[in-house]
């Protein structure tokens, strides 16, 4: 800059001197914004998610690190590890994969009401034939 550019130029409030102002293309802010600190969630996701090399037998295989526990836990279930097979079964039931059968025969208590034109000994007759038809039809 010359000595007139300077002297045209009116220092002051909001108007600093050109020698100390940025220069085209370059900004006061060299390394930028910090970045955030990163929360549990995305924390446990990326661990969670992150390829390792497992051996299985003579070979190697890359698979993430939950397809690792879960392989993990399904051998120890199939060895007969009670902990890891109910693991298993609440991951499953979790998924909605699996649904335990109703059994008929367990009684969660609750009242009788028996049709007034049977006596009770007919109805439980009935009850048997309804009961044995019924056990029919599953096998």
């Amino acid at each position: 800059m010359t000595k007139k550019e300077n002297d045209t130029y009116e220092i002051g409030y909001g108007k600093p001197p050109k020698s100390t102002q940025f220069q085209p293309g370059q900004s006061g802010n060299r390394k930028g914004r910090p970045k955030r600190s990163k929360n549990t969630v995305t924390l446990l996701e990326e661990m969670l998610c992150e390829k390792i090399t497992v051996r299985e037998g003579d070979r190697t295989r890359s698979m993430s690190c939950v397809e690792a526990i879960l392989h993990t836990l399904k051998v120890k279930a199939l060895k007969g590890d009670p902990k890891a097979t109910q693991m298993i079964m609440s991951l499953l039931k979790q998924a909605g994969m699996f649904e335990p059968e109703k059994d008929d025969k367990q009684s969660h208590g609750g009242v009788l009401v028996v049709p007034e034109q049977m006596g009770v000994a007919e109805w439980m007759a009935a009850e048997k034939a309804r009961l044995a038809k019924q056990a029919d039809e599953r096998e």
